[in-house]
């Protein structure tokens, strides 16, 4: 929906800026495939961010893959 299409595009700005929670939620959106095509390597690569920068949902996620 436009709705989930206009978030993914907010994630994107701000996982971009180095905002793990930013990068945690685009990590799924692409996993999911909301407000975009799925992409399992993409997922993976922006999850992988976010565990580096700390951020502990993301091992979960990253291990459920």
């Amino acid at each position: 929906t436009q709705n989930d299409e206009r978030a993914f595009y907010w994630y994107q700005k701000a996982a971009n800026a180095n905002l793990a929670s930013a990068q945690y939620n685009l990590g799924l959106f692409y996993l999911r495939g909301i407000g975009t095509q799925p992409n399992q390597a993409l997922a993976k690569e922006w999850l992988a961010r976010t565990q580096a920068n700390g951020f502990g949902p993301a091992k979960k996620a990253l291990g459920e893959m």
